[in-house]
């Protein structure tokens, strides 16, 4: 078995942005719930929150909830 070597990432830069995730749950939804996450993501990107809905092929959906920190 070969190992093959990984090149390390190049450093962040002090003034980089970082995006944690705070938390995420997954839901079954339907209608205009990309609506609730737009609204979310305007109303409160003062605050540092981005807010994610990523569609699964059942129906459902996966919410998530970002801080972002650091940047300029």
């Amino acid at each position: 078995m070969s190992h093959e070597e990984v090149p390390a990432s190049p450093p962040r830069a002090a003034d980089e942005a970082r995006i944690e995730l705070l938390g995420q749950v997954t839901l079954a939804v339907s209608g205009e719930t990309h609506r609730l996450v737009t609204f979310l993501n305007q109303t409160l990107k003062d605050q540092n929150l981005i807010f994610g809905l990523t569609r699964a092929a059942d129906g459902g959906a996966t919410f998530a909830v970002y801080r972002v920190t650091g940047g300029k």
